[in-house]
C-alpha cells in the first residue's frame, strides 16, 4: 500500500476580511489593508515602543503561506489569495509610497490602536508581479 501521508502538504492560509460597508471608500474597486501596526506606539493608550507590534504584513516572523482577502458580499463578491512571501515584500518596497499616497486609518481594539493603509487590489497585485518579475532576473543573472 502507498503511503498516503507524502500526497498532502499542510498550507497555512490567513483570512482578512474587511469590515461591512468599506467599498463606500473605496475609488471604484476594492482597496487591501495592509497592516503597518498590529499594536501601534503611542497614540491614545500611551503604549510603549517596547509593548508595541508591528503589523502583519510587515512582520518577517508570520509564518502564513496565502492570505485571503474577503469582504461582506453587500461590497463585493470579489475575493483575493495572495502569497503572502512576496505580498510583505511588496509591502516593505511600497509602505512609504502608498502610506503618502492612500488613506491611512487606525483602528481602535478598546485596549490598543492598530494602523494600516488602504491600497486598490490592482495596486497590490502589480507591485506583487513587481516582485516575482525582481527575482526572476536575479535567477537569470544566477545570482541564487
Amino acid at each position: 500500500m502507498a503511503d498516503c501521508s507524502k500526497l498532502f502538504i499542510l498550507v497555512d492560509i490567513d483570512e482578512k476580511t474587511r469590515e461591512k460597508g468599506c467599498s463606500q471608500y473605496w475609488n471604484g474597486e476594492p482597496e487591501l489593508a495592509p497592516e503597518i501596526w498590529s499594536v501601534m506606539p503611542g497614540g491614545k493608550y500611551d503604549i510603549s515602543y517596547s509593548q508595541s507590534k508591528i503589523g502583519w504584513t510587515l512582520d518577517e516572523n508570520k509564518q502564513t503561506d496565502y492570505v485571503y482577502c474577503t469582504f461582506h458580499k453587500s461590497d463585493t463578491d470579489q475575493v483575493f489569495l495572495l502569497p503572502f512571501l512576496l505580498y510583505r515584500m511588496a509591502f516593505n518596497q511600497k509602505v512609504n509610497e502608498w502610506k503618502a499616497t492612500y488613506r491611512t486609518a487606525i483602528q481602535d481594539s478598546g485596549y490598543w490602536e492598530s494602523k494600516c493603509v488602504f491600497v486598490p487590489a490592482s495596486i497590490v497585485i502589480e507591485s506583487i508581479k513587481d516582485e516575482m518579475l525582481a527575482y526572476k532576473k536575479l535567477r537569470q543573472l544566477e545570482l541564487f
